[in-house]
């Protein structure tokens, strides 16, 4: 998806990270606040190995 960004212009660049970031926003608050733990628990660990 980046390339696609860097070959838009910077305006459809934009357009394209608003919406990114409101599906974004659109999951996260489907999920259930026990869901929403899980989730954030997850990605602590993968970054977590990742930075090992």
């Amino acid at each position: 998806m980046a390339a696609k960004r860097a070959a838009a212009t910077p305006e459809e660049a934009e357009r394209q990270r608003i919406l990114a970031r409101e599906r974004s926003a659109t999951r996260r608050a489907l999920l259930t606040p026990e869901e929403a733990q899980q989730k954030r628990a997850t990605i602590r660990e993968i970054n977590a190995a990742r930075r090992a």
